[in-house]
């Protein structure tokens, strides 16, 4: 598949698909955080500032594993949208390793963090605390910032795929597919 890239403050509209999708693992972008091995996740999120609200899901997607992942620093974004691929977080054979922050901003809608392996998942925002095979821990913090609505983790099936995304400075609506855009990521890591 070709994914087109389009620069911050862009906005675009119609279904997207972003990534390569295939059997087995693929690697997108370079991670600069945490190592991620076989059977395990690392889950990194933090919010600052920023209210996020509705329904969040963390794993669960299809065959193959589909991750998106999303930053919004500045934007606000609304409906159902899918994020492409970007700049940051790695996946190796068995595992993904990946990380979402709000800077300053409101999201809202249906968004899908996170991703699928067989064995242990570790999702939602983070801080401390270990994960063990075939169990599952959430712990979440937030700073100067309301989470709510359901959270949901989950783990997925053979193969992985990444798709990860940052929106600077935009507004988008409806069903989008947003381009490379510049990261600035504080965060942490746990270590499944």
């Amino acid at each position: 598949m070709k994914l087109r890239a389009f620069p911050p403050g862009a906005q675009t509209s119609g279904t997207q698909t972003s990534g390569a999708q295939t059997s087995g693992a693929q690697r997108s972008g370079a991670q600069r955080s945490g190592a991620q091995r076989s059977g395990a996740q690392t889950f990194e999120a933090q919010t600052s500032g920023a209210q996020t609200s509705g329904a969040q899901t963390s794993g669960a997607q299809t065959s193959g594993a589909q991750t998106s992942e999303a930053q919004t620093s500045g934007a606000q974004t609304s409906g159902a949208q899918t994020f492409g691929a970007q700049t940051f977080g790695a996946q190796t054979s068995g595992a993904q390793t990946f990380e979402a922050q709000t800077s300053g901003a409101q999201t809202s809608g249906a968004q899908t963090f996170g991703a699928q392996t067989s064995g242990a998942q570790r999702s939602g925002a983070q801080t401390s605390g270990a994960q063990t095979s075939g169990a599952q821990t959430f712990e979440a913090q937030t700073s100067g910032a309301q989470t709510s609505g359901a959270q949901t983790s989950g783990a997925q099936t053979s193969g992985a795929q990444t798709s990860e995304a940052q929106t600077s400075g935009a507004q988008t609506s409806g069903a989008q597919t947003f381009g490379p855009a510049p990261l600035h990521l504080s965060h942490y890591t746990v270590h499944v």
